[in-house]
């Protein structure tokens, strides 16, 4: 099983008819070996991610949770932005608050988040929140392989009780995505600024 990996500090909450919700920045994860795969649609700048009929079983790491890998096929795509629009669905006494989802890239670098936070109740809800601004908030990620993982887990460990949690019909995750810029393109702006401020040194 992973450790628990280290959440960034930084917590923002959003309200105004949305599901209120804290995202926070995760790192070091290692990713699970065998992810079901499945894929994004939607344009290139901003993809969705179906995570209908999927369920929560564990605490984050554990070898039982389901963990989706999307295949974009490009390695110089920046996640930039985040939102999301679910009904889930809880059993066996476990309230909604519980059900957390983590969004990270090859390397375990991410951001985490609870859709359901403050339902304190066990059974069905639906949750839609904002945008988030991942790249103002200062938790935007490259995924770096070309990969981005989904992993749904619980806040609290196992008990004796089995503990459940499933996503309904059209539960959709919204990725904004920026491709990074070419390597290189920053190198002649750069070029240029220092040209002009010799040419202002020597007037």
């Amino acid at each position: 099983m992973r450790a628990v990996p280290a959440a960034c500090v930084l917590a923002i909450a959003l309200s105004s008819g949305a599901a209120s919700a804290d995202v926070l920045g995760i790192s070091g994860l290692t990713v699970n070996p065998d992810p079901s795969v499945t894929s994004l649609d939607g344009p290139l700048s901003q993809s969705v991610l179906d995570i209908s009929g999927r369920s929560h079983f564990d605490v984050l790491g554990s070898t039982r949770n389901q963990v989706l890998r999307a295949g974009l096929g490009r390695d110089d795509l920046q996640v930039t932005g985040l939102s999301w629009d679910l009904t889930g669905t809880t059993l066996a006494g476990v309230p909604l608050s519980d059900l957390q989802i983590a969004i990270y890239n090859a390397d375990g670098d991410g951001v985490m988040f609870h859709p359901f936070v403050g339902m304190d109740f066990v059974g069905s809800a639906h949750a839609a929140s904002g945008f988030y601004d991942l790249d103002a908030m200062g938790l935007d990620f490259a995924l770096g392989d070309g990969d981005v993982y989904v992993e749904l887990f619980f806040t609290r460990p196992l008990t004796m009780t089995p503990r459940e949690g499933i996503y309904e019909d059209g539960s959709l995750i919204t990725l904004e995505l920026t491709p990074l810029p070419a390597p290189g393109v920053l190198a002649p702006i750069g070029g240029v600024t220092l040209l002009a401020s010799r040419r202002r040194r020597r007037a």
